[in-house]
Order: C-alpha cells, then sequence, then structure tokens
C-alpha cells in the first residue's frame, strides 16, 4: 500500500509534468513553428532577390524600350514611305541606328536592338545581322495578328550572328509600337538580352553554402542552373506543379534527402525561379534550440521531483502524527493526544482529534453508568413478570368462582377484564389487524359498561376488506375512551359511539364518532396529550399522532372535526397494509 506522501509526491511531480507541458504546448510549439518559418522565409528571401535582381534588369529594358517607342524620330521613320529619297532614308537609318547604340551603351546585359517597320518590313539595328529575315519571323510568330494586342513576349534562349564571327546567345525581349491615338502597329522593337549577363545575374544572386537553384521557362526548358554539375530535369518531372503553379512550397525528396522546393515567377518573362534547400540546413537552429530545451525539461524534472519529495514529507509529517495516534487508541489508548502546532487544517484536526478523545472518553463512561442502570432495571422487569401471570391466574379464578355460583355479569366482566388485559400487555409486536383492536375496544366497552351502567353503546361498520389490515395497536381504546369521558362524562342521556371503516384515497381510514358536546368547549381535553383522571393517564392524542408518525411515516395521521348534527369525529388515517400469513 503506497503511503501518503508518496501520493502527494506523485502528485505535485505530474502536476509539475503537466504544467511544462502546457508550457511547451503554449510557448515553445508556437516559438519552433516561428523560428522554422522565419528560417524558411530566410531561404525563400533568397529567390525574392534573384527574382529582384532579374526584376530590376528587365525594368531597365523596359523603360529603354518605352521610350524608343515614344521616339518621335522612329515614328517618323516608321511611317515614312519607301519613295523618300535613299540618301535622305540612309541618313534616317544612320540616326537611329546611332539613337540605338547611345541607348544600350550604358547597358551591359543588352547585347543589341532592332527596329522592325510593320509596313515594308523596315529594319533598324544598334548591330549589323546576318539574319534579319529570322527576327522578322520570329516577331510574327509571338505578336501574332496586329488585333491582338500583346504587350511584349520573350523569346527562348537563340544564337544571334552579329557579323564577323561574333554570334551570342540571347534572349530576345519583343515589344510592338503602336501608332499614337492606338491607330494600330507600326512595327516592334527587339531588345537582345546577352545569356552572359543573364547567368551571372543568377549565379550572383543564387550563390547559397548548400542550395541548388535553376530557372526554367514554361515549357520545362531550362535556361540556367547552379551548380552547373547539377541534372535538374527530373525534379521538374516530379513536381510538375513547379510549372503549373505561380509560386509553391513543396517538402519532397530530391537526390535521396529531405529537401524543401520554393517556386516563384518572374515579372515580364513568366519564367520560374525555382530553388532546392536542403531541410537539414533550413532546421538546424529549431534543432539546437529543441536539444537546449531537453536539457532545460531533464534539469526541471529532477530538480520537480525533489522538491515534490521534500514538500511532500512536510505535508505528511502531521498525518503520520494523526495516524500514529489513532493506531494508540484503536489498541485501546484512550488517553492519547496529539501536539500539531500549526494553523492549518492539520492543526484544527489535531485539536479535533483531541477534542474526539475527550467526548468519546464521557461517551464510554455515561455509556457504562447507562449499562449498569440498564441491568438492574431488566433486574427488576425479570422480577415483575411474575404479576401480571399471578393476576390473569387470580382473575380467572374469580372467574371460574362467579361461573360455579351463578353469578354471570361477573364472569362476564371478569373474562373481558382478562382478554382486555392480554391485549394490551402481549408482545406479539406493535401491529394489529383491524378486527384484533375492535375486538379489544368490545372488551373495554363491556367493562366500561358495569362502570357506566347501560348508558353506553358501541357500534361499527367496517368495511370487509379492511378487518385484515394492519394498523399500530392500542389506538381505538384511547379515542373510545375520550369519547367516554369527554363527550358524556357529565350528560345523562344514552352515550352512543360509532366505529367505521373504509378506504379511500389508497388509505385506510378510521372514524370513531360520539354524539356529545361537540368540539366546544372540550376540545382542549380532545386535544391534550394526556387525559387527567384516566387509568390511561400516560397515552393521549398526542401519543397517537406520534405513534401513527414513527410506524406509519409522513402523510398519515389523527385528526378531529365536528360531525354533522353535533358530536365530534375522530379520523384516523393510515397505510394499507395486509397482515402477511
Amino acid at each position: 500500500m503506497r503511503s501518503v506522501r508518496f501520493k502527494i509526491a506523485l502528485s505535485m511531480f505530474l502536476l509539475s509534468l503537466l504544467a511544462m507541458a502546457v508550457v511547451l504546448y503554449t510557448l515553445l510549439q508556437p516559438s519552433l513553428e516561428s523560428l522554422r518559418n522565419n528560417e524558411i522565409h530566410y531561404n525563400v528571401e533568397a529567390t525574392s532577390q534573384t527574382k529582384y535582381a532579374f526584376s530590376s534588369l528587365f525594368d531597365s529594358v523596359h523603360k529603354t524600350v518605352r521610350m524608343l517607342s515614344n521616339n518621335t524620330a522612329v515614328h517618323s521613320m516608321l511611317y515614312a514611305v519607301e519613295e523618300a529619297a535613299p540618301e535622305q532614308t540612309a541618313q534616317t537609318h544612320a540616326e537611329l541606328s546611332e539613337l540605338l547604340k547611345a541607348v544600350i551603351y550604358p547597358n551591359e546585359s543588352v547585347a543589341a536592338i532592332h527596329i522592325i517597320g510593320d509596313r515594308d518590313w523596315k529594319f533598324i539595328s544598334s548591330e549589323p545581322l546576318e539574319d534579319e529575315a529570322g527576327i522578322r519571323q520570329t516577331c510574327e510568330e509571338l505578336m501574332g495578328d496586329a488585333q491582338v494586342r500583346k504587350q511584349y513576349a520573350f523569346t527562348d534562349v537563340v544564337t544571334v550572328d552579329y557579323g564577323g564571327g561574333r554570334k551570342k546567345q540571347v534572349v530576345q525581349f519583343i515589344t510592338p509600337i503602336n501608332k499614337l491615338a492606338n491607330a494600330g502597329r507600326l512595327g516592334y522593337i527587339v531588345v537582345d538580352i546577352d545569356c552572359v549577363m543573364l547567368e551571372e545575374t543568377f549565379l550572383f544572386a543564387s550563390y547559397k553554402s548548400d542550395d541548388k537553384a535553376m530557372i526554367a521557362q514554361q515549357n520545362g526548358n531550362i535556361l540556367f542552373n547552379f551548380p552547373k554539375t547539377a541534372g535538374m530535369d527530373s525534379v521538374l518531372r516530379d513536381y510538375p506543379e513547379l510549372l503549373s503553379e505561380k509560386e509553391c512550397i513543396i517538402d519532397g525528396m530530391v537526390f535521396g534527402a529531405q529537401t524543401m522546393i520554393v517556386s516563384d515567377t518572374m515579372d515580364y518573362t513568366g519564367w520560374r525561379i525555382i530553388r532546392l534547400i536542403p531541410v537539414s540546413s533550413v532546421t538546424k537552429d529549431t534543432q539546437s534550440i529543441v536539444s537546449l530545451m531537453v536539457k532545460i525539461v531533464a534539469i526541471f524534472l529532477v530538480v520537480s521531483l525533489a522538491i515534490s519529495l521534500w514538500i511532500s514529507g512536510i505535508l505528511t509529517r502531521s498525518v503520520k502524527k494523526l495516524l500514529k495516534a489513532f493506531q494508540q487508541a484503536e489498541n485501546g489508548d484512550m488517553d492519547v493526544r496529539v501536539q500539531i502546532r500549526s494553523r492549518d487544517e492539520m492543526g484544527k484536526l489535531g485539536s479535533a482529534f483531541n477534542s474526539m478523545m475527550y467526548k468519546l472518553n464521557d461517551y464510554f463512561n455515561r455509556e457504562l453508568e447507562m449499562q449498569k442502570k440498564k441491568s438492574d432495571m431488566e433486574l427488576e422487569v425479570l422480577e415483575s413478570q411474575i404479576n401480571p401471570h399471578f393476576l390473569y391466574n387470580t382473575l380467572d379464578s374469580i372467574r371460574w368462582l362467579a361461573v360455579l355460583q351463578n353469578v354471570d355479569n361477573i364472569a362476564r366482566m371478569t373474562a373481558a377484564l382478562i382478554s382486555l388485559l392480554r391485549y394490551n400487555l402481549s408482545k406479539d409486536g406493535p401491529t394489529v389487524t383491524l378486527k384484533q383492536e375492535l375486538e379489544s375496544v368490545e372488551d373495554y366497552m363491556l367493562v366500561q359498561q358495569y362502570r357506566y351502567g347501560t348508558g353506553l353503546e358501541l357500534s361499527h361498520a367496517l368495511a370487509p376488506e379492511t378487518l385484515d389490515l394492519e394498523m399500530p395497536r392500542f389506538l381505538l381504546q384511547p379515542l373510545v375512551e375520550n369519547c367516554i369521558i369527554h363527550a358524556y362524562g357529565q350528560m345523562d342521556e344514552i352515550g352512543r359511539i360509532f366505529i367505521e371503516s373504509e378506504i379511500s384515497d389508497d388509505r385506510l381510514v378510521i372514524r370513531v364518532i360520539d354524539e356529545g358536546r361537540g368540539m366546544g368547549g372540550d376540545l382542549d381535553f380532545k386535544t391534550r396529550p394526556e387525559s387527567k383522571g384516566t387509568r390511561f393517564k400516560n397515552i393521549g392524542i398526542t401519543n397517537i399522532r406520534e405513534r401513527i408518525r414513527l410506524y406509519c411515516g409522513e402523510g398519515y395521521g389523527l385528526k378531529y372535526r365536528p360531525a354533522d348534527g353535533g358530536g365530534t369525529i375522530a379520523e384516523i388515517f393510515l397505510p394499507i397494509k395486509r397482515r402477511m400469513c
């Protein structure tokens, strides 16, 4: 059996453990999640840097294109008819070519700019080209019908021959030149963006210790990747949502390692910037914090266990004193006392124990004295048991003597008295049947008739189904006696007493009715507990009511009410209980 100290220590330890769990759940878990999100955000920010670097580059290209598309000289050249003087046309072309060279000079990422007229396919370039027709075809394919107003388009990586053996891989940015007031299309501006510069921008913005990155077009063509030796095609095959969704974060397996894959879409181009971040590098700070927290929790649990044992020892010290005192009292030492010097509940419990022991000693002393008196009384009762038998035998002798001498009235009175005494002094139990109670009342009335003369009459009308119902012993005789003394005690006419019974509202109802003076004047005699001057002075109306309440419970009892035409009715209400054979 485990001790109270063990239970208290275990409860405190478990409570501390629960408190730690709540703290970890409410504080640590969100903190770790926030830390992990911050680490993810930090690594995702590298993707944003790459995106920002390319956006800046394309913004610069877009501004250049917008400036050229609004240039009046460009519009004049594209509006000019073919019949203009050749020398004038050559001069215009030369001026625009110099303008294009001046525009691309400060922008290292732009290899060349071409202006192509939609009418007669006029062509002006900052660099001589070997294949003007190829660029025109590309414009037609990407920009489509003039009625379809695309703002711009990008080509795949293409190789452009600028003559003299100068070839470059470029991505061409194509945007239309529209007439004023949106009256139609004049031509196109084509910007050749140097792939070398794009790759340098990508590598500079994407370089991280363990990260892998790539830029892919929507069709799955990989433009650049880092490191260059890493084959990234399998990643796009395994996770096609990288190309179909504008941005996403995926936890997956890449090259056999748990990896976070972050994808974002560049402005203008629609290219996908994809970074592969090893989870181990993302969660390393989180893992170190978790390791630290595990150590802190272990130390906390050890300290909590030690404190729990110490506090439980202090709390159970008084309990041990009380337990020892109870054991001494159990072994019969009634003089044991405890001394608990505290003002809390344990101190009150110690005082209550001492008070209980004082009261127990006093109770035992009084109980011993009562047991002694009870023994003396039982002896007296045992000695007095001879008296009823002697009285029965004496009365029986008188009855037989009256029979032998033909004094019948004395014989009948004596027989009724014997029967009445046997009934009243019987020890057969506290309840009898209504029939037995009525027979006792008839014996009583016979004795009273010899005392008062023939001026008393008793009649009854008992429902047959009520004769075998149980009722407390000795209820009717005091009521009949009450009628004789108080209803007819000072009257000369015949005193009639009527007893009736019925079952009403699931109760046995017995009425004792007299035709005497009624409830006026002598009402106090009918309701007082005792009737002075009678041989049953210790049995009164209050006694009857109390016995009915004790034997039958609440809802039953005795009450008086005036009878119609004079007199009084005493009603007894009892539960329906049949005598078991």
